[in-house]
C-alpha cells in the first residue's frame, strides 16, 4: 500500500505538480482581479520552494504601477509616481554634482576645467548640463536637491532615491 506523503517533505515530482496547479488557479485569480490570491502564490512559491512564475512578475509590476497613480495627498506630488519623479530629479542632480566636487581637482589637472574646484561653480556647471533633461533646473534647485539628498541620506532615508528599473507606463525590466 502507497503512503501519501504531506506537502511538509513532498517528493520532487509531487511538489512540482501541486506548484503547476497551484499557479494555475492563482493566475486565474489573479487576472480576476482576487489580489490576495497573489500573496497566496507567493508563499506557495516560498513553502514549495519554487520559483515565481512569469506571470507572478507581470501581476507585480501592474499592481506597482497602479499604486503608483494612487492619490496620496495635495500638491505637486499627490500621488507615489508624482513623488518618485521627483525624486528622480533631484537623485540625478545630486549625483552629477558629487561626482564632479570629488573629481573637482583631477578633471583641472587633466582638462583645465575649473567648474568643479567650488560648490559655486560646480553648481553652475550642473545646471548647465542638466539643461533640456527631466532633471533641469537652476543652480538654487541643484543646490536644494544636494541638499535634500545629503540631508535624507544622513537621516538612513537615502533608499527614497533608489534607482529601479520602474516605468511609470506599468512595465519594467
Amino acid at each position: 500500500m502507497k503512503r501519501n506523503k504531506s506537502l511538509a517533505n513532498p517528493t520532487d515530482e509531487m511538489r512540482t505538480r501541486v506548484y503547476q496547479e497551484r499557479m494555475q488557479t492563482y493566475e486565474q485569480a489573479v487576472r480576476a482581479g482576487n489580489l490576495p490570491a497573489l500573496v497566496d502564490a507567493v508563499e506557495d512559491c516560498v513553502q514549495l520552494s519554487m520559483p515565481p512564475p512569469p506571470w507572478m512578475f507581470d501581476a507585480v509590476a501592474t499592481l506597482v504601477a497602479r499604486q503608483m497613480l494612487v492619490k496620496t495627498g495635495r500638491g505637486a506630488c499627490n500621488s507615489r509616481q508624482a513623488r518618485w519623479e521627483e525624486n528622480q530629479k533631484h537623485l540625478a542632480r545630486w549625483d552629477m554634482l558629487r561626482e564632479l566636487l570629488e573629481r573637482g581637482r583631477e578633471i583641472y589637472e587633466r582638462y583645465g576645467d575649473d567648474r568643479g574646484l567650488t560648490k559655486e561653480k560646480a553648481r553652475a556647471a550642473v545646471a548647465e548640463e542638466l539643461q533640456g533633461t527631466f532633471a533641469e533646473g537652476g543652480e538654487d534647485a541643484v543646490k536644494y536637491s544636494y541638499e535634500l539628498v545629503e540631508e535624507r541620506t544622513a537621516k538612513g532615508k537615502g533608499l527614497d532615491f533608489y534607482i529601479t528599473r520602474f516605468e511609470p507606463n506599468g512595465k519594467s525590466g
